[in-house]
């Protein structure tokens, strides 16, 4: 629920007067005070009343996450940068030189830091969050994405170069893929709509992507070994990625902003 509830029925001694499910666990306040609290968990009927909005959060945290956001909105461009640099000048990922890996592993350990910050827990969180939900999985492949770095260091061999070198375009996509879902979780909860469809529409980019990939796969042999060579599939999954990625930059740019704005909204004193 990322809306408030505005109007709820109440009987002639200020109880709820029709079925309401708490936000955390899903017992019926029905016959409850406003005041009062879920008898299940613990949560206080008002805040499901108000609904799980970003505007009754914490400013510290949110402050935090959008810092966070930033620096992802940086190093991502940066990352997307050093990749298409150094695969214009160095076509074979083995013949690159060790500087240029290196300089592409500092950005990539950047963007692990933003995803580790925008990642940070909600202490005061209004919702029990999945073992797989966005915001863990944006702090599990901002590590992975690291990973793939030790393949492409000087001296490093592989017997199926293709296969490796479309695993880690595939590892950046699960990790766009992930920090897109957790930031239109934001949107909901700010209840910006716009933004939320572009979300979505990247979230299906993504999607694209990594269909192109998995088909390019089986053509090549590696998924489906009967099945007939062909680059054409990851080709237009590599397209396709990079296209969703630079619009990914600029859609995180206004989330950060947006979050950035709110959270110093939350510092102001309120009137009473």
């Amino acid at each position: 629920m990322g809306m408030e509830i505005s109007a709820v029925a109440y009987d002639g001694e200020g109880r709820i007067a029709a079925d309401l499910a708490c936000l955390r666990c899903g017992y019926n306040l029905r016959l409850l005070r406003r005041e009062a609290v879920c008898p299940e968990c613990g949560v206080g009927v008002e805040r499901t009343l108000r609904g799980d909005l970003l505007r009754y959060s914490d400013a510290n945290w949110l402050q935090g996450v959008a810092d966070g956001l930033g620096i992802l909105v940086y190093t991502i461009a940066a990352t997307l940068a050093i990749t298409i640099i150094s695969a214009a000048l160095f076509p074979i990922s083995k013949d690159r030189p060790a500087v240029a890996t290196a300089i592409e592993l500092v950005a990539r350990g950047c963007c692990a830091v933003g995803a580790w910050r925008f990642g940070r827990p909600q202490r005061d969180a209004l919702r029990l969050e999945s073992l797989l939900g966005a915001r863990r999985m944006v702090r599990l492949f901002g590590i992975l994405q690291i990973v793939p770095l030790a393949y492409d260091w000087p001296g490093a061999v592989s017997s199926q170069h293709e296969l490796v070198e479309t695993t880690i375009v595939g590892l950046n996509i699960c990790y766009l893929f992930s920090i897109l879902s957790y930031a239109k979780g934001f949107c909901v909860r700010v209840g910006a709509r716009r933004s939320e469809t572009v979300a979505r529409k990247l979230l299906l980019g993504c999607a694209f992507s990594m269909g192109w990939m998995i088909f390019g796969l089986a053509e090549q042999g590696h998924l489906f070994p009967w099945r007939s060579r062909s680059g054409m599939a990851i080709t237009a999954g590599l397209t396709t990625f990079m296209c969703v990625s630079f619009a990914t930059i600029l859609f995180l740019a206004g989330v950060r902003q947006m979050l950035d704005t709110l959270a110093e909204a939350l510092r102001l004193p309120r009137s009473p």
